[in-house]
């Protein structure tokens, strides 16, 4: 299905009645600029199981998700998991500290070695980090679902835990055309500091989630803070998804709208607007179109993509062209999950068995990489080069890392209630300066399962 800004527009229509930012009018014309948000009206539909799907091929629509504490996430499901990585030789480099260059000197000195994005911006071939078309804008938002996510979004970028809170959420923007891709389970820690059974806890939850809500399994990822480096790419493609990430302009200067620092009034909507505008103006001198981040957990956010950033691509002389990621990619349909994509996984795992991934580093602006090329990009000269077995360097192996694995007596490496609760708190403290995400933290309570932390502090504000 062609998504147009008209089915967008429609959907906005439809869905957030009395929503909006509203310019307040000052009759000092020195005041700063402020809004007013209005109140959401969210719609989700009943879809039934076997409802007719968006994706030809697809599996049937489930039926309706009925949470079960004792299974999430408290089965063994993710030793199974790390048997997708079995003869995937992996970098010999172990965690990051806590993903920021700051407190990790050494490995933001071998960044480039590492692919490390958030030391340098490195990415690699099989990053998908801009459109090829000229002008045309692959449109995501981050971290939901969220009760403000249906009316906002071409692609969505799901956070596992709130998938199992607001599965209904998640069905109608699925039922209504709109992609699904993983984007961890807690959000509450960057990859690049989890051992290998936490990053491929974080992405297999994730992925359970959206197949049981929806049946489909999503082919593609983003990291959380866009935190990645060379082994967690390994994990991630062993088990079948493909980064995401977002575009960088020729300056280096990533597209971030940081929209995700205004809930916690570390930067105002007026500031975040001119970031914007500014990526568009860098955006139209590019040769490719581009990728921008940004997220739909919050009110504020969804209200400030539905009434400035999208309108503003749009009004542009020429405009932009918004499109799902899988339209700008040039994908055929259903690429982006498994039981209906064209791509043979199978190879892509024998690939990974028997070779060492040594990709070559890149600056930010790389070419798109379409999933089903990924395999004949990985086979090219110089990308990657055979090496020895598993067994001739088992301190790198996926299954023999004693740097990397964690305790048998913990296989699903999901932190205890307290531990979950301490994470939020540390997120609200100490991400909300390094990194804004505070609000993206997720905490387990015991009675009610997965709440957002910026769902409870709303409570109490």
């Amino acid at each position: 299905m062609h998504f147009t800004i008209l089915s967008l527009a429609l959907a906005c229509l439809n869905n957030a009645e009395g929503r909006g930012l509203v310019q307040r009018v000052s009759n000092d014309p020195n005041a700063p600029i402020e809004y007013v948000l209005g109140q959401p009206t969210l719609t989700v539909a009943t879809y039934p199981a076997g409802a007719s799907l968006p994706v030809p091929g697809a599996p049937a629509l489930p039926g309706p998700f009925v949470f079960d504490p004792s299974q999430w996430p408290d089965t063994p499901e993710v030793k199974e998991w790390m048997k997708e990585l079995e003869g995937v030789t992996l970098p010999s480099f172990g965690p990051t500290v806590d993903g920021t260059c700051a407190a990790d000197p050494a490995a933001a000195e071998d960044a480039a070695n590492r692919g490390w994005w958030s030391c340098g911006g490195f990415t690699r071939d099989t990053d998908i980090v801009s459109c090829p078309e000229k002008g045309t804008w692959g449109v995501s938002f981050d971290d939901g679902p969220a009760e403000y996510s249906t009316t906002s979004r071409l692609h969505s970028l799901t956070v596992g835990s709130r998938v199992i809170q607001n599965p209904d959420i998640l069905r109608e923007e699925y039922m209504t055309g709109h992609e699904v891709s993983v984007h961890s389970w807690s959000h509450a820690k960057a990859l690049t500091s989890m051992t290998n059974e936490e990053i491929v806890a974080e992405l297999g939850w994730t992925r359970k989630a959206i197949k049981d809500v929806l049946g489909v399994t999503p082919t593609t990822m983003r990291p959380p803070l866009g935190d990645i480096d060379d082994r967690v790419r390994a994990i991630s493609m062993a088990m079948g998804l493909v980064p995401i990430m977002w575009t960088a302009s020729p300056s280096g200067a990533t597209f971030d709208t940081n929209d995700w620092k205004v809930p916690g009034n570390l930067t105002t909507i007026d500031e975040s607007f001119q970031v914007f505008d500014k990526i568009l103006d860098e955006a139209a001198d590019l040769d490719t179109g581009f990728i921008v981040l940004q997220h739909d957990q919050n009110e504020v956010t969804v209200s400030m993509a539905i009434d400035h950033t999208l309108n503003t691509a749009l009004n542009r002389d020429p405009p932009f062209k918004l499109q799902k990621i899988s339209e700008c990619q040039k994908f055929e349909p259903g690429e982006f999950y498994r039981e209906t994509s064209k791509t043979d996984f199978a190879p892509r795992k024998k690939l990974f068995s028997k070779l060492e991934l040594k990709l070559p580093i890149r600056p930010n602006l790389n070419q798109h990489c379409p999933l089903r090329q990924t395999v004949l990009q990985l086979l090219a000269p110089g990308v990657i080069s055979a090496s020895a077995s598993s067994s001739a360097n088992p301190s790198t192996s996926a299954a023999s890392s004693s740097s990397t694995s964690t305790s048998s007596s913990s296989p699903r490496n999901v932190p205890s209630t307290a531990e979950k609760v301490g994470q939020g708190e540390a997120a609200i403290q100490g991400q909300a300066a390094d990194n804004g995400n505070a609000n993206s933290a997720m905490v387990m309570l015991p009675s009610v399962g997965f709440v957002s932390v910026s769902f409870i502090l709303s409570l109490l504000m």
